[in-house]
């Protein structure tokens, strides 16, 4: 997978999670705020929200990609520099996430007057907790992920046999999905889910399988033999191979009452199957690049902000709904991103001029 491809999984992982949040917390919805559903489903469940619930699988997308683009990155540099990059990625990725707090909180607390909690706010800046929105849960996991990424190349760098590293996977999947939960919960175990490393356990417990099964698919470059075998393909034939699979998929999740356990199982093929779709389409690369602002925005704009929301709504048929509230998140990511550069580029012309 090279990193246009990466780009091009984000950008289809943004605009599940967005379609996931839009259509499937109904409670979300105020003054009286709906949409005209497609198509019904069986006992009128709208297509809609059965699409909403399976596009969770989103997070195992973003988990994979970074997996996937880390073994890439990293196998076989020293110690050292697995940190350094580790560090440098992970500022980065603080950076971007303060950008969008140093906007949206102060506008957040002149718009909906909230109680104001100093430590919550110092909790959230680093990512430790949510605060007002929810949905940077993931920032706190992420983080998580990035600085445990060292001890997993290092396990699974040992060696090179593939059937051990995936029963490996799979036991680590399972202990996380059925035994840990168990062990956490025992009465022994008293305030231990409150300290420090329980909260890192917890974070990590369904959010490592899949980083574990991108490096897997790096490591035996799973992606370019698939690639090969269908080359010779005509597109129509990729193209049907790809729906299948996406179908099959969503079938078998939702068998599994749509649990997210084993979204790493489902997730390389998924990946595979919509890349083979969106392979020369370049609104996805676009939306790749925006993704960070547009996931960290987007819940403000549907749900803390109200009136933004009867914004949103005032398409009415669902399709439209969607297409609106992407363009929404996009435009403003954008805007963002032009404000930042241009702050910067004023700090470097006014650093300039005082160093002559």
């Amino acid at each position: 997978m090279t990193k246009e491809e990466s780009k091009k999984i984000k950008g289809a992982a943004i605009l599940f999670m967005l379609f996931h949040h839009l259509f499937g917390f109904e409670s979300w919805y105020i003054n009286g705020n709906s949409y005209i559903s497609l198509l019904k489903l069986g006992e009128g469940i709208a297509i809609e929200k059965y699409l909403a619930v399976f596009f969770r699988i989103c997070i195992a997308m973003y988990l994979f990609t970074t997996g996937y683009g880390f073994y890439i990155q990293l196998n076989g540099k020293s110690i050292n520099q697995i940190i350094e990059k580790i560090f440098l990625h992970l500022k980065s990725f603080m950076v971007e996430y303060w950008k969008i707090f140093l906007i949206f909180i102060p506008i957040h607390i002149f718009l909906v007057k909230p109680d104001i909690n100093f430590r919550m706010l110092f909790e959230m800046f680093f990512g430790y907790t949510t605060g007002y929105n929810p949905t940077w849960w993931f920032v706190r996991a992420y983080i998580c992920v990035l600085l445990s990424f060292p001890f997993w190349l290092y396990i699974f760098q040992k060696k090179n046999n593939i059937y051990m590293d995936f029963l490996l996977l799979i036991g680590i999947g399972a202990f996380f999905a059925h035994v840990y939960s168990q062990i956490i919960a025992l009465p022994i175990m008293g305030n231990l889910k409150n300290v420090i490393y329980a909260v890192f356990l917890n974070t990590m417990k369904e959010n490592i399988s899949p980083v574990i099964m991108g490096m897997l698919c790096a490591k035996y470059n799973i992606f370019q033999i698939c690639k090969e075998k269908i080359k010779d393909w005509s597109k129509i034939k990729k193209g049907f191979f790809s729906l299948l699979c996406i179908g099959l998929i969503i079938y078998l999740r939702h068998l599994n009452s749509n649990r997210t356990d084993y979204d790493y199982i489902f997730v390389p093929v998924f990946i595979f199957s919509i890349l083979i779709l969106i392979k020369k389409i370049k609104l996805f690369s676009i939306l790749g690049e925006y993704s960070t602002f547009m996931w960290l925005i987007h819940y403000f704009l549907l749900v803390l902000w109200g009136k933004f929301q009867d914004i949103i709504f005032i398409p009415k048929y669902s399709i439209l709904v969607f297409i609106w509230f992407v363009f929404i998140n996009l435009i403003i990511s954008y805007l963002i991103k032009i404000f930042y550069k241009n702050i910067t580029k004023l700090y470097k012309n006014l650093k300039r001029s005082s160093a002559c």
